[in-house]
């Protein structure tokens, strides 16, 4: 993996545990993604490049899921990038 990941991204020259945490913590944000994405009442807007749902959902869903609160605002442009990431791992 390290090799891939120093081919891939020019000028990383990250060792074994850098690139293992860096994982570890983009697999998270993704499990987390992915978790809203299966819920019916959240959606996925390409244009905006984030998860949408009203705002009573989001309200009702971060009382039992706090650690998801980042999805509210943060815009994930490389989201089907990110998808294939993961799933290929």
């Amino acid at each position: 993996m390290i090799k891939k990941m120093n081919e891939k991204y020019e000028n990383m020259n990250d060792d074994k545990e850098v690139i293992k945490n860096r994982y570890n913590k983009l697999r998270n944000f993704y499990t987390i993604l992915k978790a809203l994405l299966d819920k019916s009442r959240f959606g996925w807007v390409d244009e905006k490049h984030m998860v949408t749902a009203d705002s009573y959902v989001w309200d009702e869903y971060l009382k039992e899921h706090p650690e998801a609160k980042l999805m509210r605002t943060k815009t994930i442009p490389n989201y089907h990038d990110l998808d294939e990431f993961v799933e290929n791992q």
